[in-house]
């Protein structure tokens, strides 16, 4: 096991390190024979425990594979005793980063807009430093267990929970943490506690997420979201998760087309003229927000 190991680190220390190549269509494996592509992996599983809690991770392989098809995903472990399990049984593609250098490096290659934790590894903080993206707690379970009110949890730009049990433990024993803020409740648009219910068809969701993928074709940033979701007792819904586009310009679909889902699109202006020029150049009368200090 430890000359394994010990070829394992290498060979992923090279993939994190050459040049690459030409970019491969899918990994059946991930060891030196294989270069991860530059730029091309938007999320991260961030993995920083031992082999013994892989079950962690293992729960969310089905939802990862189809998050894999919108926004590609990297099983990213610090572990390289993980790693090598990981590497034989992961239907995703595995990276391993000993040092926070090698952190650095692939965070620098890559176009992460999201990072994903799935435990409270001290460890995890080596990562949530980078500022560049999103870190989004969604753990490995829900329990009473003092575990799932960690401190820690205040660090994560969002948490993902199972039910107002849930929250409700968050708001009891976190200290100046805004459970409404921090978690969005999705499900039974006739409960008077969800915030976003589900769209009218499963052929608008399918059209909703057609604006979602033409969206990142034409060049705009998915900040959040951009997936469907099956909410806990709502399984036969039609949603789709909040998602927010980043740097869209006039000229893209999503900016000039009635999208009838929940879609938000963010663009910039300097000028009060801009602005006005902006909403007059649209064939529909699009709703929009302005968010202004000199208005």
């Amino acid at each position: 096991m430890a000359s394994k190991a010990k070829q394992i680190y290498w060979a992923v220390r090279r993939v994190l390190t050459e040049k690459p190549g030409i970019m491969v269509e899918r990994w059946e494996t991930q060891t030196g024979d294989r270069v991860l592509p530059d730029d091309h992996f938007e999320t991260m599983v961030y993995y920083a425990d031992g082999p013994v809690n892989l079950y962690q991770i293992r729960q969310w392989y089905e939802p990862l594979k189809a998050l894999d098809e919108q926004s590609p995903v990297l099983i990213v472990c610090r572990s390289v005793t993980a790693a090598l399990e990981l590497l034989e049984e992961s239907p995703l593609p595995v990276a391993y980063a000993g040092r926070v250098e090698d952190l650095e490096n692939l965070v620098d290659r890559q176009r992460f807009a999201t990072a994903l934790y799935v435990n409270q590894n001290t460890r995890n903080f080596q990562m949530m430093r980078f500022n560049t993206m999103l870190h989004v707690f969604i753990s490995h379970g829900e329990s009473d267990k003092s575990y799932m009110v960690s401190g820690q949890t205040k660090c994560y730009d969002y948490s993902f929970i199972a039910g107002e049990a849930a929250a409700e433990r968050l708001g009891q024993h976190l200290i100046n943490y805004d459970v409404d803020t921090k978690t969005i409740r999705i499900g039974d648009p006739k409960d008077a506690e969800t915030q976003m219910g589900p769209l009218v068809s499963d052929a608008q969701g399918e059209k909703v997420m057609e604006y979602i993928a033409r969206g990142r074709e034409e060049g705009a940033e998915l900040v959040t979201g951009g997936t469907r979701l099956r909410p806990e007792g709502c399984a036969a819904g039609f949603f789709v998760a909040p998602t927010v586009f980043a740097g869209v310009t006039d000229d893209m679909t999503i900016a000039r087309e009635e999208i009838f889902g929940p879609v938000m699109c963010v663009l910039g202006f300097d000028t009060e003229a801009e602005a006005v020029a902006r909403a007059n150049a649209t064939s529909f009368g699009l709703a929009a927000g302005v968010f202004t200090r000199d208005l």
